[in-house]
């Protein structure tokens, strides 16, 4: 009896934990089931946001697309507008051209004429290049001057010539209106021609020199120039071309202005000799003693001995 009984609670124990295990498995496949559930309508949910986004994406990417399709179609409008306005300007820049060119070409014709040029330079040298000088030692001096402006201001050689005239004295300009006329327009043959008209010899030149006073209106410094430009024309004339030459010529000059009337004539006679070497000095006392010439009585030699 006693082990039925206890037969009996073990098989009602046995029920019930069969009945646990039973529960616990439903418990669990219904957790599956949620669980399965749950994922799947996550799955599912994000695969209908990714259908969203990627829905957004390709309307945002279609509108992007039009809208550059649209900025594009306008700056090709512009694009055209401008090449359209850039050509329309061509044309008007293009002939502004050709009527500047035409402009340039007859400016410059008129500018490379000889009578544009002379009355240019003519306008830039007014005031600054002076008439030719009255004395004919002067005449030298002023032709480095105007040699000097024709430098500083790039004139032209065929030019110079009619930028001196206006310059020149009357009867200098008929001097150089009776030349041949390629001569006439060439200023080295004017200058040759005017200094030969003028024909002052060096004994001229050194009586200048000697006897040139200051004015009174004349500063000291203009009137070194004007000493130096006569003793610098006289040095030329001479042919001076060293130190030792022009040590020669002024112990030549110096004895000169020793010497009598009779003893400068023999020497002026010498005119084999180079003027300014050695040979004035050392041959001169021979010949006074061979010739019995005068004592020096002179100081100086005047203009009326122009032989050289």
């Amino acid at each position: 009896m006693k082990m039925e009984v206890e037969r009996e609670r073990i098989a009602l124990k046995r029920e019930r934990m069969q009945a646990e295990i039973n529960l616990q498995r439903e418990k669990f496949q219904m957790e599956q089931n949620m669980e399965k559930e749950r994922l799947q309508e996550k799955l599912y949910l994000q695969r209908e946001k990714l259908q969203v986004e990627q829905n957004m994406e390709k309307e945002r990417r279609q509108a992007e697309q039009e809208r550059m399709q649209a900025e594009q179609k306008r700056l090709q409008d512009e694009l055209q507008l401008k090449r359209l306005e850039l050509e329309k300007m061509a044309a008007l820049k293009k002939d502004e051209l050709k009527i500047l060119e035409t402009k340039n070409t007859d400016k410059r014709k008129r500018m490379e004429s000889t009578v544009y040029k002379a009355k240019l330079f003519s306008d830039a040298l007014r005031g600054t290049m002076a008439r030719m000088p009255s004395d004919p030692i002067e005449l030298t001096p002023h032709f480095r001057t105007v040699e000097k402006l024709s430098v500083d201001f790039t004139v032209e050689k065929e030019l110079k010539v009619h930028l001196l005239k206006p310059h020149l004295t009357e009867q200098t300009r008929a001097l150089i209106a009776r030349m041949d006329p390629d001569e006439a327009s060439d200023y080295e043959e004017v200058k040759k021609l005017l200094l030969h008209e003028c024909k002052f010899s060096p004994a001229a030149l050194l009586e200048k020199f000697n006897s040139l006073q200051r004015n009174a209106d004349e500063t000291y410094a203009l009137y070194g120039n004007r000493l130096m430009s006569v003793l610098t024309y006289y040095v030329d004339n001479r042919k001076v071309k060293t130190h030792e030459q022009l040590l020669q010529l002024l112990v030549c000059d110096r004895i000169k202005s020793t010497l009598s009337r009779a003893g400068l004539q023999h020497v002026l006679s010498l005119t084999a000799c180079a003027v300014g070497t050695s040979c004035c000095i050392s041959d001169v006392p021979s010949q006074w003693e061979s010739r019995n010439f005068d004592p020096p009585q002179l100081p100086h030699f005047s203009t009326d001995l122009n032989e050289t």
